[in-house]
């Protein structure tokens, strides 16, 4: 799981200019529009991608900005059929029969809501 601690170091190095992202690892500003079908299909394709990499879990940052580390308000959108994060699950397995486990995670930091999510083959 990712911590606090590495999310700020995340942070950090995003804006001393250096490069965050690897394969296990993607800073996101905003979330997927998961109510539209194309947002749909790019959220399932970014976490199969992520999930069928080599290595420990991957986690997508949701709220900071991959060029410079700045902070965006980035709280789940809890709105339409998929209006809570344990409902991403039911949207992935609709095409993917690998089971894996999304989870989401929120933090506050100086007014913003940072969410986290992992996608975890089981």
């Amino acid at each position: 799981m990712l911590v606090l601690e590495d999310l700020m170091r995340y942070i950090h190095i995003a804006r001393a200019g250096e490069k965050v992202e690897n394969p296990k690892v993607e800073l996101k500003r905003e979330w997927w529009n998961i109510n539209d079908s194309d947002g749909q299909e790019e959220f399932i394709k970014d976490v199969t991608a992520m999930a069928n990499t080599p290595g420990n879990d991957g986690f997508f940052i949701i709220g900071v900005d991959e060029k410079d580390g700045n902070l965006f308000d980035a709280s789940f959108p809890s709105r339409g059929k998929y209006d809570e994060p344990s409902k991403l699950g039911q949207l992935v397995h609709r095409k993917v029969q690998e089971p894996m486990t999304i989870e989401c995670y929120s933090y506050n930091r100086k007014s913003h809501h940072i969410c986290f999510r992992s996608a975890i083959f089981k």
